[in-house]
């Protein structure tokens, strides 16, 4: 075999080498609007609800799903927001429809399932109950998502 012939079958088969390498998949979150209700109106009869938007990137080949942890509730079918300095709790949770029926999880057996696409954007819907007995003051939660990929 003559010299240009092998440089040459080297350059192709390492050229097929590496068209074949997977990628690693990753994802992040880009940013959240905030969830923030005005003023609660314990007498009030109406739910109080609000459409929030988290995006996010994921590269392809990833295949996310999306959970919330439970807040400070420790039980993200019954969330909570606290008042600072008191015991006093504020009924409310994240729903992932805005009927708020479906409840967003921290179970992996109950993740919304993504897109493993860049740029894409998630809608959810907080809702707090109506008529609660609270006082007045700031109440706030903190939850956190996490993309399984």
């Amino acid at each position: 075999m003559s010299p240009k012939r092998i440089l040459l079958a080297a350059a192709c088969a390492a050229a097929f080498a590496t068209a074949g390498t997977a990628r690693a998949a990753s994802c992040k979150v880009n940013g959240a609007t905030a969830v923030s209700f005005a003023r609660y109106d314990t007498f009030s009869a109406a739910r109080q609800q609000l459409r929030s938007t988290l995006s996010y990137d994921c590269a392809p080949p990833a295949s996310p799903s999306l959970t919330l942890s439970a807040g400070s509730s420790g039980n993200a079918s019954a969330r909570y927001m606290t008042r600072a300095g008191s015991a006093d709790r504020l009924l409310y949770n994240v729903y992932t429809d805005a009927a708020c029926t479906s409840v967003w999880s921290d179970q992996p057996s109950q993740a919304i399932p993504g897109v493993g696409d860049h740029n894409q954007t998630l809608s959810f819907y907080t809702c707090v109950p109506p008529l609660q007995d609270v006082s007045a003051g700031s109440y706030a939660d903190t939850l956190i998502v996490t993309i399984n990929f």
